[in-house]
């Protein structure tokens, strides 16, 4: 799902990309692995990418596993858009 969407964002050549974690409660190594990919693809395509609305647990999570500076984070849209 999420490798279709970022497939979708750089065919439409988007500067910026932005996730909405807000209603996330839980991340497992899949779904790391999948924000990590998506990052990636999107730095190679010349975009930028953010997190905004990351929960706490969500960020406890990057911080467990050494992520914590791999992701630049956002409270809100209008702050990444800044």
């Amino acid at each position: 799902l999420l490798n279709g969407v970022v497939t979708r964002l750089v065919a439409k050549e988007a500067r910026q990309v932005l996730f909405d974690l807000s209603g996330v409660h839980f991340l497992d190594t899949a779904g790391l692995r999948g924000l990590i990919s998506a990052q990636r693809r999107l730095f190679l395509a010349g975009r930028s990418f953010g997190l905004i609305g990351v929960p706490l647990v969500v960020q406890n999570i990057f911080s467990v596993t050494g992520l914590q500076d791999h992701f630049v984070l956002y409270e809100t849209a209008e702050e990444a858009l800044a």
